[in-house]
């Protein structure tokens, strides 16, 4: 089985490599790519860039990247397709992970939410 997973923050790294440890348990041919700290990573985690150059808060931050985030989507949407994946797991981080969800579903992969996005503003 293979997994793409995304977090793009601290908490959503230490939430998902729990997530990906208690999957282990299941499949231990299961195999994970996508984004993530080292947490995720200690699990197992492919990571496509270090967590640390996606952290950011605030609009303003967003778009002084901007051009980061949108390559990085053009490449996990690669990733996903290249790889065959199986299911797409999203971890909060909405701004982005509702991009990929969008596509991942329109390509016939699973979508799942394993925290969703908080609606705050």
């Amino acid at each position: 089985m293979k997994v793409f997973i995304f977090a793009g923050e601290p908490s959503g790294d230490l939430h998902a490599s729990k997530l990906m440890q208690s999957l282990k348990e299941y499949n231990t041919d299961i195999k994970f790519f996508g984004v993530g700290g080292s947490l995720m990573e200690a699990q197992g985690l492919v990571s496509l860039i270090p967590l640390e150059q996606i952290a950011v808060v605030g609009f303003s931050e967003v778009l002084k990247r901007y051009g980061l985030f949108r390559r990085l989507l053009r490449r996990c949407k690669e990733v996903m397709i290249k790889e065959e994946v199986d299911c797409f797991i999203a971890v909060d981080y909405p701004g982005f992970n509702l991009r990929l969800a969008s596509f991942a579903k329109k390509s016939g992969i699973p979508v799942y939410y394993y925290i969703a996005p908080q609606v705050w503003a």
